[in-house]
């Protein structure tokens, strides 16, 4: 007995197409058809076509979204191994479902501003070790800043010399002993 063959399921039409949302219905007809055809429980989750509305005490927010249900089916079998009946129990589970896509949101947004620092960490690392692309990008005055920045950071200074060697805008050569 499979759902398309159930008259009492069907004597409407085809109640749960029009209930069910259309991207779940093969699914859940589908688990269905594995408890009548295998004659063992299923449990299966979907969205309906009716809007679950709900109202955030804290935020003050009304809330919308599909509404999901849980449902579970146990077939009962008479004495030949037949269907006699299936007992089950649907559960709105639209709520949880809210909860998890809230969850889930938030994580991202934690993930993505954990990458925004890590790249703002290595950028800064980046600066701190070699602080002469700074200088090359943000001074109108190079030979002032880097001027600053020995005097600043004095254990820099090999690494400065080798940009000051390269820079055709400077007057200037550093060393890391003596200015020249």
């Amino acid at each position: 007995m499979s759902l398309s063959e159930d008259t009492n399921l069907h004597r409407d039409g085809n109640v749960w197409k029009d209930i069910i949302c259309d991207e779940d219905y093969v699914e859940a007809t589908r688990q269905w058809d594995l408890m009548t055809e295998e004659k063992r429980p299923v449990t299966v989750e979907y969205r309906t076509k009716k809007i679950w509305k709900s109202y955030d005490k804290a935020s003050g927010i009304a809330i919308e979204g599909p509404t999901w249900l849980r449902a579970t089916g146990f077939p009962e079998l008479d004495s030949s191994g037949n269907i006699k009946t299936v007992m089950g129990w649907l559960i709105d589970i639209s709520s949880q479902k809210w909860s998890e896509g809230v969850q889930a949101k938030r994580l991202d947004e934690a993930l993505e501003a954990k990458q925004n620092a890590n790249n703002f960490i290595d950028m800064t690392r980046y600066v701190v070790l070699s602080p002469v692309s700074v200088l090359n990008v943000s001074s109108a005055d190079p030979t002032l800043a880097v001027m600053r920045c020995v005097i600043r950071f004095p254990l820099l200074s090999n690494q400065l010399t080798v940009f000051l060697m390269r820079s055709p805008r400077l007057l200037m050569v550093f060393t890391p002993k003596k200015v020249r």
